[in-house]
């Protein structure tokens, strides 16, 4: 990892700094997004079914100690069941006939290691809950420090 600084004066003048090399970066925990895969084309859930992606948990489990879904969705307030793994985590998410950016807390004991399954499920006859892509993200934190090598 290197850093500069840009700096710009009241006049607009810039000067860049010269690079400062071989720094690290060290956190007490560890977050991973899994990357979703399996994704709709278009991910329309209505009418009593279920849509999903998947996405492949690694890392040690014994040491999850938060799991979240993020996602953006279209009438996300349209779904009866937003999950993984067979679970139900929240009825609704989002507005009605509006888009959304909505993360909610998933309880770590549904993950399992490697595949996931998240899901809508809706038995709207009307405009379903749309996911939009890049479809439901999985994000785990584990209580293990992460370390980010310094730059070569």
């Amino acid at each position: 990892m290197a850093l500069m600084a840009r700096v710009v004066d009241r006049t607009g003048i810039c000067y860049m700094t010269p690079v400062v090399r071989d720094l690290s970066l060290s956190r007490k925990k560890t977050v991973r997004i899994c990357k979703p895969y399996s994704v709709p084309k278009q991910w329309s859930t209505r009418m009593g079914e279920m849509d999903y992606c998947r996405a492949n948990a690694d890392g040690d489990l014994d040491k999850l100690i938060a799991a979240q879904i993020t996602m953006c969705t279209w009438n996300g307030d349209a779904a009866n069941v937003i999950g993984i793994n067979g679970q139900k985590v929240i009825t609704k998410v989002g507005r009605n006939h509006d888009l959304s950016y909505d993360s909610f807390d998933v309880p770590v004991e549904l993950v399992v290691p490697e595949i996931n399954t998240l899901f809508t499920y809706s038995n709207t006859q009307h405009h379903g809950i749309e996911v939009q892509w890049p479809g439901m993200v999985l994000l785990l934190r584990f209580d293990v420090p992460e370390q980010i090598p310094a730059s070569r």
